[in-house]
């Protein structure tokens, strides 16, 4: 198992220097937003999916053989990415913590 080594300060410094304007969403169109948005998020982790949760009027046959056909390694690179991020942060020891004493 890989272990990673995050130094909190200079990524917080880098992404209030991020320009969000250079960065493209995923999408092209409103229904493939409404689909990256409230479903495939939950088809990547493995949460319930209830077809009542589904408004089948937000989006088209179009908007998913799109995203089938031509973004599914985009999905799942930027769902990995955010994945390891999130698990090296729960996974990190709070240095703070171990040389302050609050109590």
């Amino acid at each position: 198992m890989s272990e990673y080594s995050i130094d909190l300060k200079k990524m917080c410094a880098a992404l209030k220097q991020c320009d969000e304007s250079n960065e493209k969403p995923l999408w092209d169109t409103d229904g493939e937003e409404y689909l990256f948005k409230h479903i495939v998020p939950k088809c990547v982790f493995n949460q319930p999916l209830l077809i009542s949760d589904i408004d089948f009027s937000a989006f088209d046959e179009d908007d998913i053989v799109n995203i089938v056909d031509n973004k599914s390694n985009l999905i799942d690179g930027a769902f990995h990415a955010v994945n390891t991020i999130l698990e090296s942060f729960s996974e990190s020891s709070a240095l703070s913590l171990k040389s302050k004493r609050f109590f």
